[in-house]
């Protein structure tokens, strides 16, 4: 897929990214309904969010902050969670997702299968996400 905005009219911080829910009420206008805002610790975990994204949280068995992703994203730099991740989910809707330690798809550090959950072994930096093996 490749990357791309969400064409809904309203500003977002990054294609498909989607931040803690306090911090966007402040920064940017409210976001369209496909977007769905967790924000700060959330307690339901992997079994909560809708399919089609890659979700990555803060703490180990999908515990603290959570922030997800749809579609290809070059930088995920400037989002805390995907700077340190413990857990995450791919429940996305046709494609396994590609993760790397660098920018613009860089430093490969595994690929996650489709609808495949679980703890990393240790922290995981993942600066870039792109959907590949699609069936």
């Amino acid at each position: 897929m490749p990357d791309r905005a969400d064409r809904s009219g309203g500003p977002h911080p990054a294609p498909g990214i989607v931040i803690n829910a306090q911090r966007a009420a402040r920064s940017t206008p409210r976001r369209p309904p496909h977007h769905h805002d967790f924000g700060g610790r959330h307690e339901l975990g992997a079994s909560a969010f809708p399919k089609g994204w890659l979700c990555v949280w803060s703490g180990k068995n999908f515990t603290g902050r959570m922030q997800k992703v749809k579609y290809n994203n070059k930088d995920l730099s400037r989002y805390a969670v995907f700077a340190g991740a413990w857990s995450g989910y791919n429940h996305g809707r046709k494609c396994d997702v590609a993760l790397y330690a660098g920018k613009n798809y860089t430093q490969y550090i595994g690929t996650q299968k489709l609808g495949t959950k679980g703890n990393a072994n240790h922290k995981l930096k993942i600066l870039s996400n792109k959907w590949v093996n699609c069936r």
